[in-house]
């Protein structure tokens, strides 16, 4: 299981992007929270289920960009260890390269989860996006595709190491971006319960952005999450 884990940050670490010498570098911190529950829960079990998401991020230890997140979703079990999800997403950037803005998003996804993998846990995610910002008339279309792993320390504990790549794709020219590929976030962490039902994952990442006529720009990000799931 280490020598698995060993080699998928191996992988994450070969897929980073170089660093060029005009590439500029922040550093990060991300606070996540999400709830995440059964819809028509009862004596028989629902297929369906809910999940609400807040996230502050700030950058240049506090003094640059932030951005306030509130994302709300509604998903299907499907069977097979895929679950398809539907969303929405409202977010707050002030300030930005931009200016202060406002962006509403919707999103397509579908996960798929297996839970047998040698006592880990392996997972995808497939996520199409349309975006609006309040600056721009166009609608933004933008394509990512997650892996990520989580490996028990040792057997049975609910204690995990995480890896996971993720690579962003714009999929159209609009007036604030151009087709092409966008980030790559690589991340590397660990998640440990705090209650029964609630669970904090702790990690970095390393966040790859390709600015479109920009100097490209490295984030140096630290994530706190916390999650809780309802019944």
């Amino acid at each position: 299981m280490f020598v698995r884990a060993g080699m998928l940050l191996a992988l994450l670490l070969a897929l980073a992007p170089r660093p060029a010498a005009a590439m500029e570098d922040r550093s990060s911190l991300w606070l996540v929270g999400t709830l995440d529950g059964m819809l028509g829960a009862g004596e028989e079990f629902s297929p369906w289920r809910y999940r609400i998401r807040g996230q502050l991020r700030t950058f240049d230890a506090f003094d640059g960009t932030r951005q306030a997140l509130v994302q709300s979703s509604i998903g299907r079990r499907l069977g097979g260890g895929f679950t398809f999800w539907g969303g929405y997403a409202f977010y707050q950037n002030n300030p930005s390269s931009i200016g202060s803005s406002q962006e509403n998003r919707i999103w397509q996804q579908l996960d798929w989860t297996d839970l047998g993998w040698d006592g880990g846990t392996l997972r995808t995610r497939t996520l199409l996006e349309q975006r609006w910002l309040d600056v721009f008339e166009d609608t933004g279309w933008r394509f990512r595709q997650q892996l990520r792993v989580d490996v028990p320390v040792r057997s049975g504990s609910r204690t995990a190491l995480i890896a996971a790549v993720e690579g962003i794709w714009d999929l159209r020219d609009t007036d604030w971006t151009d087709r092409g590929l966008s980030q790559v976030r690589l991340t590397a962490g660990a998640g440990f319960p705090v209650s029964a039902r609630t669970r904090m994952e702790v990690g970095y990442q390393y966040q790859y952005r390709n600015l479109d006529g920009r100097e490209d720009l490295v984030n140096h990000i630290l994530i706190f999450s916390f999650s809780y799931r309802k019944p």
